[in-house]
Order: C-alpha cells, then structure tokens, then sequence
C-alpha cells in the first residue's frame, strides 16, 4: 500500500481523529519495536511516573542534569 491511499482517506477525518490515528500507530510502532509504551488515555499522571521512570538512571548518574536544581536549594536555604 502506499503512502498517498493510505493517507488520502485520513484527511477526510478531522483533525482530533487525525491526531488518534497517528498516536495509534505511533504506539503500535514502539510496542513492535520493544519499547516501553504508555497505557493509552488521558492519565498524565501515569505518563508523567512512566516517563520520570524511565529518566531516572540518567538523573542518578549525571550531574548536568541537576546542577541547577542543586542551586535552587542552597538558594532556597539561605533565605531561611
């Protein structure tokens, strides 16, 4: 199948529908893929744990990432 039959069809959806589709067929690449996929709907705080979950090992071992958050608390702790 082509890109323009398959795509041809999706622009009679709306754009909500659209967004859907694709987010659907994103999810369905990454589970073929192997990757860790989000459960799908509207519960940002089960994708916010997933993602932070998955970002942990790099914020544990890399202090670039949290330089500045170290200096927003001795900030914090001097105005006290």
């Amino acid at each position: 199948m082509t890109n323009v039959k398959i795509l041809r069809p999706l622009k009679n959806l709306p754009p909500a529908e659209r967004l859907k589709m694709v987010e659907s067929t994103m999810r369905q690449l990454r589970q073929d893929l192997g990757e860790k996929v989000a459960p799908i709907g509207d519960d940002a705080d089960a994708r916010l744990a997933g993602a932070a979950d998955a970002l942990l090992d790099a914020y544990c071992h890399d202090r670039e990432l949290t330089a500045l958050a170290d200096l927003d608390v001795e900030v914090f702790l001097a105005q006290e």
